[in-house]
């Protein structure tokens, strides 16, 4: 499950040379790496870091950053979706800014339950 996960939302976080023969610790190991980038998760969009990183797990923290005005922020959604959609990043990136905020409100229950499961990891 966890590769899965991780081939989803583009966050690695079991080592390359992980084998799968412990599941419980590997699970722990995966749940703890989650935490902490969600714990930072909103320090990395905010100081534009990473954000490809985080994968669509950075669309609540942009959403929120969007709503309070800070439009450039909705730029980057291409980067946190690029994995999951299946248009080219470079078609993706060509959208402009108004685009991504009328993406931002007609994916906000979506965005919720991101925000959701996120919060249930702090």
């Amino acid at each position: 499950m966890s590769v899965a996960i991780e081939s989803i939302t583009g966050i690695r976080c079991l080592p390359e040379d992980c084998l799968i023969d412990d599941l419980e610790s590997k699970h722990d190991l995966w749940r703890e790496t989650f935490k902490e980038y969600m714990t930072s998760a909103e320090e990395m969009v905010k100081n534009e870091k990473d954000i490809e990183k985080l994968g669509m797990f950075a669309l609540p923290c942009i959403s929120e950053e969007v709503k309070v005005g800070n439009k450039k922020y909705a730029s980057y959604i291409p980067l946190t979706i690029s994995k999951v959609r299946t248009e080219q990043k470079v078609d993706l990136t060509e959208q402009s800014t108004e685009y991504w905020c009328e993406w931002l409100d007609k994916n906000e229950d979506a965005i919720n339950k991101l925000k959701d499961i996120i919060d249930s990891f702090n």
